[in-house]
């Protein structure tokens, strides 16, 4: 079994670690959990700069590939998106 997983949205793909369920619960659903956070997203400008407060697992801020201050509730989340 792969500790990775590939996420596909929008012609926008990505590889994150998956070090256990929930990991690729949120990756499997990434499009079909939030699309109206996806749209917003997307309508992003240029040089946008996205703050994810509560960021979880970071997929929507590794997702909008823009300037990113994100926070995070769990300190090993950070640690998923560096290692991903």
């Amino acid at each position: 079994m792969s500790n990775r997983i590939k996420i596909s949205h929008n012609h926008i793909n990505f590889v994150i670690t998956k070090p256990n369920t929930l990991c690729e619960w949120r990756a499997k659903t990434f499009s079909s959990k939030e699309p109206e956070t996806l749209s917003w997203i997307d309508s992003f400008v240029k040089d946008s700069i996205f703050w994810d407060i509560g960021a979880n697992i970071g997929l929507y801020s590794i997702y909008s590939n823009k300037k990113i201050i994100a926070r995070f509730g769990h300190l090993s989340h950070p640690y998923l998106i560096l290692k991903s």
